[in-house]
């Protein structure tokens, strides 16, 4: 905001009416698609859909860093059985291992029941998963054309800006900064 009005300051005697009606047009755009995105993130449809994706991300990960694990710790416990004795060695590895298991079981556990709850908020706000996903796809499309919009007037901004410049270095006096020995 502080931009806008030294930015108004400086140059508002140097503008020419149409300029300024461009700029103020252009301003007041852009503010109403901020507030339009900001609509748009903050809605129900979207908070549940990223909550959502993002869960399902986040079991899908679990899952497999989990699996992973389990390999890992059945073939420390074969290694360990085939060594005839447990080494002390193998013995920290499997427990270590045996430890990892849980702690990702847990987690994995503590995930699904969140995405559980999710799916259940879904279900009583929309009706089925499959229609909030649809919703939610169309909505991000929304965010993204206004965030090309608002980037876009930006730019349009920008270059005026910029051609505004170049039209007042264009007007000065064609002796700035040369010195006349007069």
């Amino acid at each position: 905001m502080s931009k806008e009005v030294s930015y108004n300051f400086s140059l508002g005697a140097n503008l020419s009416p149409t300029f300024r009606a461009a700029i103020t047009g252009a301003n007041n755009r852009l503010s109403g698609l901020s507030a339009h995105i900001q609509k748009l993130e903050s809605s129900n449809i979207n908070k549940l859909g990223s909550s959502f994706m993002a869960q399902k991300e986040q079991v899908s990960i679990l899952s497999k860093e989990l699996y992973d694990v389990r390999i890992k710790l059945n073939s420390l416990q074969k290694q360990s059985k085939g060594a005839g004795k447990d080494t002390e060695i193998f013995s920290l590895q499997v427990k270590q291992a045996e430890q990892k298991v849980q702690s990702l079981q847990y987690a994995l556990d503590k995930n699904i029941q969140g995405y559980k709850n999710t799916i259940a908020q879904i279900k009583n706000a929309h009706g089925s998963v499959h229609s909030l996903a649809q919703e939610y796809a169309l909505l991000s499309q929304n965010i993204e054309k206004a965030h090309a919009r608002q980037n876009k007037i930006q730019t349009i901004k920008t270059q005026k800006e910029n051609l505004r410049a170049k039209g007042n270095s264009a007007n000065s006096t064609p002796n700035d900064g040369i010195i006349s020995p007069y």
